[in-house]
């Protein structure tokens, strides 16, 4: 898996294999991530306006999106 990041202004587009995962038009105020029932790692980004909450199944693409979403 290949995930990369671009930000242009306050708008935010993660790819992961060259395909778009997630796009945010506003600039990100807060990033939360934890675990849900032993099962499901989860990401929430907010903004000021809106609540995005990404479930992934896999602990390796959950780690390297917050990775990107916490150094961009």
């Amino acid at each position: 898996m290949t995930a990369s990041i671009t930000r242009l202004g306050d708008s935010t587009k993660v790819y992961i294999d060259g395909l778009l995962h997630l796009y945010v038009a506003d600039r990100i105020t807060m990033i939360q991530a934890w675990k849900h029932e032993n099962t499901w790692w989860m990401i929430e980004v907010q903004t000021a306006s809106n609540t995005t909450t990404l479930e992934y199944d896999c602990f390796g693409k959950w780690q390297k999106i917050l990775t990107l979403l916490n150094n961009s």
